[in-house]
């Protein structure tokens, strides 16, 4: 799937990545209010679905708090 990072695009080729501002997480983001590991996007059936890591303070997809796996549109 792709990503888009600001100005970059970024292509993943594996079945999931996490963001997060961690050492660990495969595409680190610097935004002081994100967590170590705060989100991961996993491939599913050929869709890729956002499942937040009980960060600190959330998730939010399209404006709305994410509580549970949701699909992710392309776009």
């Amino acid at each position: 799937y792709t990503a888009v990072d600001g100005e970059r695009t970024i292509m993943h080729e594996g079945d999931f990545v996490i963001l997060g501002s961690g050492p660990s997480a495969g595409l680190h983001l610097t935004d002081p209010q994100v967590s170590a590991t705060h989100v991961m996007l996993k491939r599913v059936d050929g869709h890729v679905v956002a499942i937040d890591l009980a960060s600190e303070r959330g998730t939010e997809l399209d404006g709305h708090r994410l509580v549970s796996p949701q699909m992710l549109q392309p776009g």
